[in-house]
């Protein structure tokens, strides 16, 4: 079984990949927000037939959302933003950047959040090293697009700024959807049923801001066959892979999988005429993927991740253990 996790979360590695490098090149002829706006009703419509042919015994995702409803609002801002800034990164600058960018602005704001703010972990200084070079190879990276030196060549100040703005925000946003899934899961829902609940937000702004011009794109049978894979390969079909990989390995597998993504985007992006091979983007994912795999094995209990606490009052809900790394 531990295999079958495993090749999921490579597959997962594999899809992503591939799904960022495309839309990069997608996103510079449709606009982000139909994009989203149809890609997320096919994700939502999916999850929710989903569960109502495989229902879950015993949990109403009704009623759970209905008592927890400040998770599921603050969940749908953090999808907002989240989606918003990395659809917005790939169409401002190099898939590879962004990725970087997000996976090593995880592990910083994660720490942050449970040391700094909720105090419920204390990291090594050696851990604290570690992110500070991952914050080191976030400025490498920045300074390389502004320089020009990425695969998508010289651009516009402004744009890599507000690219490199935009992936921050969903490095940030993918943190804090973490904790809020994390707190309904505690509460009694799947993962499954956490997913229809998430996009509501994001499917209405990206319909009401998406220019009415850009709703002609959908006449395209191109554009039609591109959203329909785009929704059901590049979002549905990964977060089923995912999930199936944390059942069927454990937290320092997924973890350890997972820093590879931008070195799969690297290998990606060969397959894009868009984009020229640029080693100093070599350079730096490498350095973050080797940085973020260290800081998973110096960690002394690497199964020990922090969870986050389940919202006040959830029968039954696990109590935090605390960890020290």
């Amino acid at each position: 079984m531990y295999n079958v996790g495993l090749l999921s979360l490579f597959l997962y590695n594999v899809l992503t990949s591939a799904k960022g490098v495309y839309l990069g090149s997608f996103l510079q002829k449709v606009h982000p927000f139909l994009v989203l706006a149809i890609c997320f009703t096919l994700v939502t419509i999916f999850f929710a037939i989903y569960n109502y042919l495989v229902p879950v015994n015993g949990v109403s995702a009704r009623k759970v959302a209905k008592a927890q409803w400040k998770q599921v609002v603050l969940l749908n801002i953090s999808g907002l933003a989240g989606w918003t800034g990395f659809y917005y990164a790939l169409k401002l600058i190099e898939p590879a950047i962004v990725t970087s960018l997000t996976s090593a602005l995880g592990p910083i704001v994660t720490a942050i959040y449970f040391s700094l703010i909720r105090k419920e972990r204390t990291f090594t200084r050696t851990e604290w090293g570690i992110f500070a070079g991952l914050g080191l190879i976030i400025s490498y990276l920045t300074v390389e697009s502004y320089l020009g030196f990425s695969a998508v060549q010289k651009i516009p100040v402004t744009q890599v700024l507000i690219g490199v703005f935009a992936a921050a925000v969903c490095g940030v946003a993918n943190v804090a959807n973490t904790v809020l899934g994390k707190s309904l899961n505690n509460a009694g829902l799947k993962s499954r049923q956490v997913i229809p609940l998430r996009f509501f937000l994001l499917i209405l702004t990206g319909a009401l801001l998406c220019p009415t011009e850009q709703w002609s794109a959908l006449s395209q049978p191109v554009v039609q066959l591109s959203v329909l894979v785009i929704g059901l390969f590049g979002v549905a079909v990964p977060v089923l892979l995912f999930q199936i990989g944390i059942e069927k390995t454990n937290p320092f597998t997924v973890a350890s999988v997972h820093a590879t993504i931008p070195i799969f985007v690297l290998a990606a992006q060969l397959f894009d005429d868009r984009l020229n091979p640029s080693a100093y983007s070599i350079v730096g994912a490498v350095l973050l993927a080797m940085l973020s795999m260290a800081s998973l094995v110096l960690s002394s209990t690497p199964q020990s991740a922090p969870s986050p606490l389940p919202p006040s009052g959830v029968k039954g809900a696990p109590a935090y253990a605390r960890s020290r790394s």
